[in-house]
């Protein structure tokens, strides 16, 4: 077999290693998307299973809708579900995504929200990640959502990785707080993002990522919440870089 020319060779190596890409795939192809509400009337859960052969990308939509919650033993209503949708993409960068759209029952409601895990293959990468949430009264002109996690003021919003939950690390959490006082049917909006630009370095090898969600909504109200982590290894050192390219270029020269 004759050698890739020297320019080829070079063009290879440069997109190999510049191209930015984190392969994944999802950890387990029976792990759920699960939306979990609880009261004081009773508790219950909405899930969907992932489905897959445990690669590639995934995208579901819940359709139709709504759907009320009941309590798993008593049947009583906690909260409706009025959209969910849910994303998967292992390449060519790694990128979990998840929406929904929930209303309150007739108490203070704490909705939990769990993305599925996404093997990454233990890399030196960088990360992002978004929340976006959309508060909306119910009537009375006031609304309340405050982040249920813990310790005390960590944000609604968590991206994590080497780990799902509370037994992940934390990459970023967002948004603790937000509140209406204002006219029947007011709404308010809250987005962040992290980092502000770009991507951000994770101070450890990733195995895996997800999110979650955990907060308490007032009575009749609603929040429309969506969130993304996403992942692009990190680009060698030029150090590097230039070693690699020498090596590919002397390995054509002695053809």
């Amino acid at each position: 077999m004759q050698g890739l020319p020297s320019r080829l060779l070079v063009s290879l190596i440069c997109t190999g290693l510049l191209a930015g890409s984190a392969s994944a795939d999802i950890l387990d192809p029976s792990q759920f998307f699960t939306i979990q509400v609880s009261n004081s009337s009773g508790q219950g859960s909405y899930s969907v299973p992932i489905n897959t052969d445990g690669e590639g990308s995934v995208q579901w939509q819940m359709d139709p809708g709504p759907i009320v919650i009941q309590d798993d033993v008593t049947g009583t209503p906690i909260a409706t579900l009025a959209t969910s949708s849910f994303g998967i993409v292992a390449e060519p960068r790694a990128r979990v995504d998840f929406a929904f759209t929930i209303v309150s029952g007739a108490e203070d409601t704490l909705v939990e929200a769990q993305s599925p895990l996404l093997a990454v293959g233990g890399q030196d990468t960088l990360a992002r990640s978004s929340v976006a949430f959309e508060l909306i009264d119910g009537g009375d002109g006031q609304a309340t959502m405050t982040s249920a996690a813990t310790p005390l003021g960590t944000g609604a919003f968590r991206a994590r990785y080497n780990g799902a939950g509370d037994a992940g690390q934390t990459f970023a959490h967002m948004i603790y707080q937000m509140q209406i006082s204002g006219g029947a049917g007011s709404t308010l909006n809250a987005n962040k993002n992290f980092p502000n630009f770009g991507f951000g370095t994770v101070p450890a090898d990733v195995d895996d990522m997800s999110m979650d969600m955990s907060f308490t909504l007032t009575p009749g109200d609603a929040l429309i919440a969506s969130g993304t982590m996403e992942l692009s290894v990190s680009a060698p050192e030029p150090a590097t870089l230039m070693l690699l390219l020498a090596g590919g270029l002397l390995g054509t020269r002695r053809r």
